[in-house]
């Protein structure tokens, strides 16, 4: 039988290694209690469930960084990759290289006979860089993913065995580093998952009675890795007594616990469902908290791994375009993806054991639950906020991601232009304007630009800055009324000599267009420019546009709304 695990100062077996990391609770004399229908039994089963949950993420998350560690999963892959790149060598380097070649010889040459020296310089060094790695990939395609592959490897298990203790079993740096990863992940599991066990069976982790009798409640009602075996192997000879020898020790500790503390017996029989049930939920809340920047730093870590296992194929094929100078860009954007995840797997994995050990001392230190809940929760937000390991993860770009990003973005607005659809500028915005071929007038209802007409010769009017206004026409004093049936009627946009706040007006844009035209009012998108601008040299106008307002200022007309004289 397998020594006691580590509960605080009992044995030196850690908890998840001996027992697992998923306890259980159970209901015990509770036939004739109050409230001891279906209850107690629906309360032991959800927090079964929540213990399972739990102990689920912590298995998981050293499992995890385990692989990251000691990698076998991968050696498997090894083969597969060889005969992968081999067959796309075959069907693309091979066949292909001496017409890629000839190109770059012509950019070569047609650079050099341009005299663009530099150029054809860096398109030779481009194309031999580019030919010795994708030579030496095909050529020794697994001693490739072993370089790679090793150097991160290498640094994990170096980064581990720093972490280690001084009593770390283990002969190899591998060793010392798997250990250091199963004694955080031991400390983390009797903190969380054990204490909360604690609560639900004894009422609280720190009464006497739950310091006395919980290892043994624990041993008495859990099997260790080794005792299901024996019991999967002779349920009816060696299991059997195992069996006995287990229920006879859990009797004598429930009357020694009914004795000396009748209100820890309460929650010892499953009585007390419903604080079984909250002290279930909160061990997953916290478990979640612990574990969820691990799995994802361990899952980013992986994922350098199988990154370079599936490049190492991929590369034959990518070098026959790549040897090309034009797409060296695109080649150097590709590795610096590839290269950030490689990079950043050791950083998160150097980042997970931090946190262990923070995460460790926090939930061990004398100091209530919630404040320690709060300082984990924190240390988590910050270590997600400076690192951002879910990102590495969807780096490298798929395609489509893109318009399924900006198609999602676009229902949360609620708007309905489709997601490949161009950003608008906003009411209010200044436009860029693109050309004088840009027509912002739409006449006739067409959807189609109308030219607007040039200025008629005369008199330039000369103003480094002309405010453009909107005036009315309705009041005769205000501005002298052109002749003509309805001209008192009409709105026209004017451009005045006087400055002053009184003639800032918010219309920035305004064709010149001929009298009486017919033309639709700017739509809200419509490019919105100081007539200065909308010309690039000044240009005469007729003095028959010219107009004196009730104080004598000239002004002349230059815009003039469809509609407005009718």
């Amino acid at each position: 039988m397998n020594d006691e695990p580590s509960f605080g100062e009992h044995g030196d077996q850690s908890l998840q290694s001996a027992y697992g990391t998923t306890p259980q609770v159970w209901n015990y004399d509770n036939g004739c209690t109050p409230g001891a229908g279906i209850m107690p039994s629906v309360g032991a089963a959800l927090t079964n469930i929540s213990f399972d949950i739990s102990g689920a993420l912590s298995g998981w998350t050293q499992a995890l960084l385990e692989s990251v560690i000691a990698p076998d999963w991968a050696e498997p892959l090894d083969e597969p990759v060889a005969e992968a790149t081999t067959a796309v060598a075959n069907g693309t380097w091979t066949p292909w290289l001496v017409l890629v070649m000839t190109v770059v010889a012509v950019v070569v040459l047609f650079r050099s006979r341009e005299g663009h020296l530099s150029g054809a310089i860096t398109a030779t060094a481009w194309a031999l860089l580019v030919l010795l790695a994708v030579s030496w990939v095909v050529s020794y395609p697994t001693e490739s993913v072993e370089a790679v592959d090793g150097t991160v490897r290498s640094a994990v298990v170096q980064i581990g065995d720093g972490f280690s203790e001084q009593e770390s079993s283990g002969d190899t740096e591998e060793e010392r580093a798997l250990s250091s990863v199963d004694q955080q992940i031991g400390l983390v599991v009797e903190t969380v998952q054990y204490q909360t066990w604690l609560k639900t069976v004894f009422g609280s982790a720190d009464s006497e009675v739950a310091e006395k009798y919980g290892p043994a409640t624990f041993i008495a009602t859990h099997f260790t890795w080794d005792e299901w075996e024996t019991y999967n192997e002779d349920p009816d000879g060696a299991g059997a007594e195992m069996l006995e020898r287990k229920a006879d020790s859990f009797k004598a500790i429930a009357e020694a616990v009914k004795d000396e503390d009748p209100a820890a017996y309460k929650y010892f029989t499953g009585s007390q469902w419903g604080s079984r049930l909250s002290a279930g939920a909160i061990s997953v809340l916290v478990m979640f908290v612990v574990c969820a920047f691990l799995l994802v730093a361990g899952l980013t870590v992986l994922a350098a791994f199988a990154v370079i296992r599936l490049l190492v194929p991929f590369t034959p094929a990518l070098g026959v375009v790549f040897l090309l100078d034009v797409a060296r860009e695109r080649a150097i954007d590709v590795f610096r993806r590839v290269g950030g995840v490689l990079v950043m797997g050791p950083a998160y994995f150097v980042a997970s054991l931090v946190l262990l050990r923070f995460y460790g001392a926090l939930l061990t230190a004398d100091m209530p639950f919630l404040l320690r809940f709060a300082f984990v929760l924190a240390l988590s937000v910050i270590a997600w906020r400076l690192l951002k390991p879910a990102s590495s993860l969807t780096r490298m770009r798929v395609p489509g991601l893109a318009q399924v990003r900006r198609y999602a973005r676009a229902r949360q607005s609620g708007g309905s232009e489709p997601a490949t659809a161009e950003p608008q500028p906003s009411t209010g915005e200044t436009a860029a304007m693109p050309s004088t071929s840009y027509r912002p007038v739409f006449t006739g209802g067409s959807s189609e630009p109308v030219a607007a007409p040039e200025l008629m010769p005369g008199t330039f009017v000369d103003r480094p800055e002309p405010e453009i206004v909107v005036v009315r026409k309705r009041d005769p004093d205000a501005l002298e009324a052109p002749s003509g049936p309805g001209a008192h009627r009409r709105t026209v946009l004017a451009v005045s000599e006087r400055r002053g706040p009184e003639l800032t007006a918010p219309a920035r844009a305004a064709r010149i267009v001929a009298d009486g035209q017919r033309e639709a009012e700017p739509t809200a998108n419509a490019p919105r420019r100081r007539i200065d601008r909308l010309q690039p040299e000044p240009r005469r106008v007729n003095e028959s546009n010219l107009i004196l307002d009730d104080q004598g200022n000239r002004v002349f007309v230059v815009y003039e709304p469809a509609g407005a004289g009718h």
